[in-house]
């Protein structure tokens, strides 16, 4: 299965394959195939929070591959991207007037403490990422369902607000 059609699975409204390829140059690269599972209940928030608001969020980073996770400034070691389990959003502001980036942030941020459980039309099974130097990227697995109509995931994870964009990952616990 080619990256285009696992993504397709998805059934995302509002988000293409080459989307969540963000920043996939030079040194970087696609990730690997072990770690497609790990970005399906980021990105399902992510659209989930797209639609609630009704305003285009956009995907500034996704997958770092570890070389290229050392040239961001300020990025954290085992940094969840590397995992493919990170997305960093952003939108535009002047798009629906009052509407701040404090906004989504706030909107995310009570998802996650009230544990909200999310669906999705495939399995979740996420996995860490053994780095260069054997640490692990932090991981537990997320609190998962099967139900009739395909499978649902409590979101656990870690967010952070700075000045141009948010970080939301699915690590599992919060932080």
């Amino acid at each position: 299965m080619t990256f285009n059609e696992f993504i397709c699975k998805l059934e995302l409204d509002h988000f293409k394959p080459e989307e969540l390829l963000v920043g996939n140059n030079e040194p970087n690269s696609k990730p690997p195939c072990k770690l497609w599972n790990n970005i399906v209940p980021t990105i399902l928030i992510v659209q989930k929070l797209r639609k609630y608001f009704d305003v285009p969020i956009y995907l500034s980073s996704a997958y770092r591959n570890e070389e290229y996770n050392r040239t961001i400034k300020n990025a954290a070691p085992r940094s969840l991207h590397q995992a493919f389990a990170a997305l960093d959003i952003r939108f535009d502001g002047s798009y629906k007037g009052e509407l701040t980036l404090k906004d989504l942030y706030e909107k995310l941020k009570s998802w996650r403490d009230m544990g909200k459980w999310f669906k999705s039309p495939v399995p979740i099974c996420t996995c860490p990422e053994t780095l260069s130097d054997g640490q692990e990227t932090p991981h537990e697995n997320l609190e998962v369902h099967e139900t009739d109509n395909g499978y649902e995931f409590r979101f656990k994870g870690y967010l952070r607000l700075y000045a141009t964009h948010i970080h939301i990952d699915t690590r599992g616990y919060n932080e």
